[in-house]
């Protein structure tokens, strides 16, 4: 079972991952700490600023739907999966075929909230992440949200979230993804 985790910067998105992996035993899986590692001959070290500058020209360079699949083939089998994070409908579509019980979960936190959270350059780089759910691809007009089946609020305290992964958990069981 794969669970692919949407949402802006801030929203809370790797503090469900981690919980679900410290507390219910689910694997994290973060794309570009696996890019890093399957193209580690050609990254720079995490100090230089131009990382990121790399992590964006391998998508330019090999494809969205080529990188996800170089993902997904390191992805634990027989685990349960949180993907850290979904961008865009293309991404998605790749995981869906590769696991078509795949579900996409949103976390979504109010602004102030992510504010408080993330850095200045970060409101940006939610212009962006935003533009991405919308990726104009003629087979997949739709935004990515339109494929959201359960989400979670980013702003509750461990304990209640916590209370909300496991009725996830529950639900998951009840439908047959995951034992």
């Amino acid at each position: 079972m794969i669970v692919g985790l949407v949402g802006l910067h801030g929203s809370g998105k790797s503090n469900l991952s981690s919980l679900l992996e410290k507390e219910f035993g689910w694997v994290t899986v973060n794309k570009r700490v696996i890019l890093e590692r399957v193209f580690s001959r050609d990254f720079p070290s995490p100090e230089n600023p131009e990382s990121i500058d790399w992590y964006r020209s391998m998508y330019k360079s090999y494809g969205v739907s080529r990188l996800m699949e170089l993902v997904l083939g390191e992805v634990p089998k027989n685990a349960n999966v949180v993907l850290d994070a979904i961008h865009n409908p293309r991404e998605w579509s790749v995981v869906k075929k590769e696991s078509p019980s795949s579900m996409l979960v949103a976390v979504f936190s109010p602004q102030t909230t992510r504010d408080t959270r993330n850095s200045p350059q970060d409101a940006c780089l939610d212009q962006k992440r935003v533009s991405y759910w919308h990726d104009g691809d003629s087979e997949l007009e739709a935004c990515l949200l339109s494929e959201v089946e359960w989400a979670f609020t980013g702003v509750h305290p461990t304990e209640l979230l916590r209370a909300e992964c496991a009725e996830f958990i529950k639900f998951l069981k009840a439908s047959g993804c995951v034992r």
